[in-house]
């Protein structure tokens, strides 16, 4: 599977797990003769909005490099917070595992996020998918 169809079935999969757990998820879809939107996601439950951007990290090391998160995703995260809103989270899976990584605990001036030093939000990525596709099935 190419790394954009990985970083799609990852955006749609979250959405699912997301929307299982009681959130309303809206997906913002990419439009290539815009280019890159600021955000993959919106997740809102209990009045409380989380623009979420999701990406997959390959390395066996667990090394994601900051540098994969784009100026105007930048931008977004300020903006939503200078109107008021609190989450603006990297969702990044590695290892079968998803973490949330907020943006405000990234540090900008370093090469790389250690996804070893970070709580993880869901293990076992594939399982929880599989068993929702199968309830969807039904």
């Amino acid at each position: 599977m190419n790394n954009k169809r990985l970083g799609n079935s990852f955006e749609n999969n979250l959405a699912l797990i997301l929307a299982s757990e009681g959130y309303w998820v809206s997906l913002f879809p990419s439009k290539a003769h815009t280019g890159s939107q600021p955000a993959d996601m919106i997740a809102v439950r209990d009045d409380v909005a989380i623009l979420i951007d999701a990406k997959t990290l390959n390395r066996k090391n667990g090394l994601f490099p900051i540098s994969r998160i784009e100026e105007n995703q930048i931008f977004a995260a300020r903006k939503f917070k200078e109107c008021g809103n609190s989450w603006y989270n990297f969702a990044i899976l590695w290892n079968d595992t998803i973490y949330m990584i907020p943006f405000e605990t990234i540090d900008f001036n370093e090469k790389s996020i250690d996804m070893k030093e970070q709580i993880p939000f869901l293990r076992r990525y594939k399982e929880r998918v599989e068993r929702i596709n199968e309830n969807l099935c039904r």
